[in-house]
């Protein structure tokens, strides 16, 4: 069923425009819980068990990490776990237990890291020397792209940091390179990996924050910027995006945001092969409401899917989104009807799947 901005959203509560599979289980995306995927078929994610019925009950419950194989429909569990980052069977996680950190009162998970199977515990570097501070943050630093733990170039001391993809490079906040220019008008640096040339990008800090939507999308081999704008949808035409290649040529885009002026909330884009999504709308107690992910079509904003989605994450092939569905704001309390699941939507596929 296709849905338009202002349609009845009874009827939108439960449909998608492409074809969505249910795990059956809960995912977690908060507390730096994300969801990954391990090629086209597989996906690795945090579950703290069944949404427990009452206060006691969520106190209780445990983080384990799981796998889902989509293709079969299995689900296997991993390990005991929360905080998961996964890259190209690379895994960091922070464990169940408590260890004593040396030299102080405090105790904190133990975190393992390392190729999957074979992972570690790397707390004690980053506790003895990775907590000495350099002039801007400490020695050592996580990688969000790789999920290793990295130590900071001499080049970047007194900098901000933004590691990529090992063999692409860096990005750099606070090289100065335009005489004369404000803060906000320096552009963005990219140290490229591969000769360790700086490139002076066409995406100044005014234009990206450090809390900006980045992603590396795999299908296109390329990096994926968006500048979040607070305001009013109806004060401007379009909101701004960018994409980098490794060799640092950026692409600027505009996506016209007119038909989705009647929506509150925030907008925060989601590239895939079906498009670029925006996620956006707002969850009523008890039905999905505006909220959802939306494509602009012909000047027209069409609800690709219904409900909440915290934190999609994309296959490498761009077809499937995987997600943590939230069908109604109730659904998330404690002792309420309803239950966030994980689901994937598969946006290569045509037809309607109905969503729980």
């Amino acid at each position: 069923m296709l849905c338009v901005v202002g349609c009845d959203s009874q009827q939108a509560e439960t449909s998608s425009l492409y074809p969505v599979l249910d795990s059956g289980m809960t995912a977690s995306t908060d507390g730096g819980d994300k969801i990954y995927w391990m090629d086209n078929d597989r996906v690795i994610f945090v579950s703290y068990g069944p949404k427990p019925k009452t206060v006691e009950e969520q106190r209780q419950r445990k983080p384990a990490i799981y796998i889902w194989d989509t293709r079969e429909n299995k689900i296997e569990k991993y390990a005991d776990g929360r905080q998961l980052c996964y890259h190209e069977a690379y895994i960091r996680y922070a464990g169940p237990d408590r260890l004593p950190v040396p030299n102080t009162k405090y105790f904190v998970p133990p975190l393992y890291e390392g190729p999957m199977g074979k992972e570690k515990i790397t707390n004690a570097h980053v506790f003895e020397e990775g907590m000495r501070k350099t002039k801007s943050g400490p020695k050592y630093q996580h990688n969000p792209y790789t999920c290793k733990t990295v130590e900071r170039p001499a080049v970047m001391d007194g900098k901000v940091w933004l590691p990529l993809l090992e063999q692409h490079g860096a990005l750099d906040w606070e090289t100065d390179t335009v005489q004369g220019a404000s803060e906000s008008e320096q552009p963005i640096m990219y140290r490229r990996t591969s000769d360790d040339k700086a490139i002076a990008l066409n995406i100044t800090r005014g234009d990206l924050g450090l809390g900006n939507p980045r992603y590396y999308i795999k299908y296109r081999n390329e990096y994926f910027f968006q500048k979040l704008v607070v305001g009013k949808a109806e004060e401007r035409d379009c909101d701004n995006y960018w994409w980098m290649t490794p060799t640092g040529e950026v692409t600027k885009g505009c996506l016209p945001i007119a038909p989705l002026n009647k929506l509150t909330g925030g907008r925060v884009m989601f590239p895939t092969a079906a498009g670029i999504l925006i996620s956006t709308g707002r969850l009523n107690d008890s039905d999905a409401g505006t909220a959802g992910l939306y494509l602009i079509n012909e000047n027209k904003a069409q609800r690709v899917l219904n409900g909440g989605h915290g934190k999609p994450s994309l296959s490498p092939n761009g077809c499937n989104l995987a997600f943590k569905h939230t069908p109604f704001l109730l659904a998330q309390r404690v002792g309420s009807p309803g239950e966030s699941k994980l689901k994937i939507i598969n946006l290569c596929s045509s037809g309607v799947n109905e969503n729980e």
